[in-house]
């Protein structure tokens, strides 16, 4: 697949999957912001649990880094001025962490496709569709760029 046709194609699938969380995510500014304060909080448990969890129940780095993107991506999305007075906070339970951690991990995904688009246009990466099978590769010339391998 050509460079561009591969970064459009990444971009589109961004783009739709966004959409589609985006259909199920509050539609007012306080609601946003108040899913906004949610997934930030899952943010800072994480950080402070990933210290304290014993191994096996901490996130793996790449799942980490994944909220990380998708916190941008939230940020983004979901960080607006407040429509009234106070502020829209509810209590944390463990539905609402994983809810909220759930919808991190998506947004990440958004994030990642986004950036794997703009690799391919520069040719940084190679991308292949084999049937839904969406294959993402290091161009062979990337791997000069890391010279201490």
């Amino acid at each position: 697949m050509k460079a561009d046709e591969a970064a459009s194609n990444l971009e589109a699938l961004a783009e739709r999957h966004f959409a589609s969380l985006c259909e199920n995510l509050p539609k007012d500014r306080n609601g946003r912001f108040a899913l906004f304060l949610e997934i930030t909080r899952t943010m800072d448990y994480w950080a402070v649990a990933q210290q304290r969890n014993p191994t096996g129940k901490q996130l793996s780095p790449h799942d980490f880094s994944l909220a990380q993107w998708g916190w941008s991506v939230a940020a983004r999305y979901l960080l607006c001025g407040l429509q009234g007075s106070g502020l829209p906070v509810a209590g944390a339970d463990l539905a609402s962490l994983k809810a909220a951690g759930g919808l991190l991990r998506q947004f990440g995904i958004v994030f990642l496709l986004r950036r794997f688009a703009e690799m391919a246009r520069c040719g940084f990466v190679t991308v292949n569709l084999n049937g839904d099978t969406l294959t993402i590769d290091n161009a062979d010339f990337v791997i000069a760029h890391f010279a201490d391998d």
